[in-house]
């Protein structure tokens, strides 16, 4: 008993159907590709959302050792003031020039974060008035009952 290649070719899109609805598929690629789309998009923004956070913390970084060393050229012992915190953290001993260093540090993280929001302020303001200015997709057009 031989089948031509034109019963074969129904038998096998009858079992490719079968199998499709008991997956619970169209009949068309429609859901494949929209699934290779929604991964795609998802892919691109998890890579964006990774390299955004990257590229946050190499500058609040970068920035708060920037101010650390800026904060760090007046804290001697030279300065009065630096004397007088010593003399509140219990005199010039290592633990105190740790507590001093540690405030320093601190102070030094708060002024990258500000920097850091006053970036972020100025880099919003440029993508508002960019998108201010383009040109919308697509334009309504008048009907014929447009003035009714």
């Amino acid at each position: 008993m031989t089948k031509n290649i034109k019963e074969l070719e129904q038998e096998e899109e009858a079992l490719s159907r079968a199998v499709r609805s008991s997956l619970g598929l169209a009949e068309d690629n429609a859901a494949f590709v929209m699934a290779d789309g929604s991964g795609l998009a998802t892919f691109l923004r998890n890579l964006g959302g990774s390299f955004a956070a990257s590229l946050t913390t190499w500058i609040w970084i970068r920035r708060a050792n920037m101010h650390h060393a800026y904060l760090s050229e007046s804290v001697n012992t030279y300065e009065p003031t630096t004397r007088h915190a010593l003399d509140t953290l219990g005199g010039a001993s290592n633990q105190a020039y740790a507590q001093l260093d540690s405030m320093v540090t601190s102070q030094a993280y708060m002024m990258s974060t500000v920097d850091y929001f006053y970036m972020m302020g100025w880099l919003f303001m440029a993508l508002i008035l960019i998108i201010w200015m383009a040109k919308p997709p697509f334009v309504a057009k008048a009907g014929p009952g447009a003035g009714h």
